[in-house]
């Protein structure tokens, strides 16, 4: 599960099970309050705002909707997958139970990319890059 305000904040949970116990846990401590959540319609998140009188903005992006009286989407979350899956191409794929060290990892060069490059060029001429030039040649 992935979240993002406006402000760019974000913040990505693996949940073995997604369940309304589940984002309670993870979503409703990083809610502040009159916040409105906005989502892509799943189930769980509809019966977590009733429960919670949370005001919420599904968009169902499966008949079409991308966005929600001008202003409500889940843009911002899908460029999120979008990068996250780019940057896992290399990798060829993960074991379910490592995921949490790739977000880690993900997570710490998306931030570190925002205000210093070096420690990105050093991992990748390091570890990154020759692994990917091996896997280019076979």
């Amino acid at each position: 599960m992935v979240l993002r305000d406006r402000n760019h904040n974000e913040a990505d949970f693996v949940m073995k099970r997604f369940t309304v116990r589940k984002l309670e846990r993870c979503l409703l401590p990083r809610l502040r309050p009159g916040a409105v959540l906005c989502s892509d319609g799943h189930l769980n998140y509809e019966a977590l705002a009733a429960k919670h009188h949370l005001l919420h903005k599904p968009v169902n992006s499966s008949a079409g909707q991308r966005v929600r009286e001008e202003i409500f989407h889940i843009h911002g979350v899908n460029a999120y997958h979008s990068r996250l899956k780019q940057w896992m191409v290399c990798f060829h794929g993960v074991a379910t139970k490592y995921l949490h060290r790739y977000l880690g990892w993900f997570r710490w060069f998306e931030q570190t990319s925002k205000s210093d490059t070096q420690p990105i060029d050093f991992i990748w001429q390091c570890a990154v890059k020759p692994r990917f030039q091996q896997l280019k040649r076979t």
